[in-house]
Parts: C-alpha cells; structure tokens; sequence
C-alpha cells in the first residue's frame, strides 16, 4: 500500500468509500481480464474507457513499464491534482490495482486488497453478500 494512501486515508468518509465501490469492481473485473485473456485484450477493454487516469494507469502497465517507474508517475499525477475525497481515494485505488495487475496478482487478492483500503466494515459486507 503507497506512502501516500497511508498519509491520506483519514480524510475519507463512509460516502466516499461508498462511492468507490464501483471503481473497486471495475478494477477487479479489469484484473479477471488481464488474467485470462492478457494485457492486449485489456487494452480493447481501454479504448472506450472515459476515466482518464485509469486509462494512463493501464497503458502504463500494458506498456510494461517498470514498476516502481509506474507508481511514480500515477503518484506524481495524484499528488498534482487538486483531489480530495471520492475523486482520490478512486485515484488511490486505481493505483494500487494497476501495479497489482501488472504483477500478475489473483483478482480475489486484488479486491481483498482493495477492501482493505475502505477498512474492516467492507470486507465484512462483502463476504456477507458472498
């Protein structure tokens, strides 16, 4: 999990974390994709895609650029942008999603992760609805 998320993290309200449930899904949906059908199909799946910071985290790991390279520059955007709430903590996770799919992480793994940066209460919801 990135520095920045950790200095961050307290700023989010429960609306917040709620809003992010979608982009939570969508990443993991993006890691299945990734995982079975390989980062060229994950770019098809970006050509319609109209987040543009999402569509940079993913073209960056489809271009194989090296990690830490990759944090760095999803970072600096971020930290560049004048985001608060529910537009940054979406930024966070699509960050942290990114590097996961590059790495090749199981996507049960990547929304476990990602669950954990909303805290404790959902993951628990989560399961319940599993």
């Amino acid at each position: 999990m990135s520095e920045l998320f950790l200095v961050v993290n307290s700023h989010f309200t429960d609306e917040d974390k709620e809003q992010c449930q979608s982009t939570i899904s969508k990443l993991v949906n993006l890691a299945d994709i990734s995982r079975k059908r390989g980062l060229l199909e994950l770019l098809r799946e970006m050509e319609n895609e109209q987040e543009g910071f999402l569509k940079i985290a993913m073209y960056l790991i489809c271009d194989s650029t090296e990690e830490t390279t990759a944090k760095e520059i999803l970072e600096n955007i971020v930290l560049s942008g004048e985001y608060s709430g529910a537009p940054l903590l979406d930024r966070l996770l699509i960050t942290e999603a990114a590097l996961a799919i590059q790495r090749g992480e199981n996507p049960r793994l990547l929304e476990l992760r990602l669950l954990s940066m909303l805290g404790e209460k959902y993951i628990i919801e989560h399961q319940r609805k599993k």
